[in-house]
């Protein structure tokens, strides 16, 4: 399945570069989810919610990186 390709692609970019921003430098956090389509059963707020799940770690770690307080 090409979902499956993706992810493995991301993966091993991910090992190789590390997380690169669309600047060309080495990026702090990745932001990307890949969800399998299939795996939520049609349901919308599944999807959402998986979808999301890392966001407010992310924000979190982003605060603190930037020292807000």
């Amino acid at each position: 399945e090409v979902w499956r390709e993706c992810i493995a692609m991301h993966r091993q970019l991910r090992v190789v570069c590390g997380v690169i921003a669309s600047t060309g430098h080495r990026a702090s956090r990745d932001i990307v989810q890949f969800v399998p389509f299939s795996a939520c059963h049609g349901n919308p707020q599944t999807l959402s919610q998986a979808v999301l799940a890392e966001l407010p770690g992310q924000v979190v770690q982003y605060l603190k990186d930037a020292n807000v307080q």
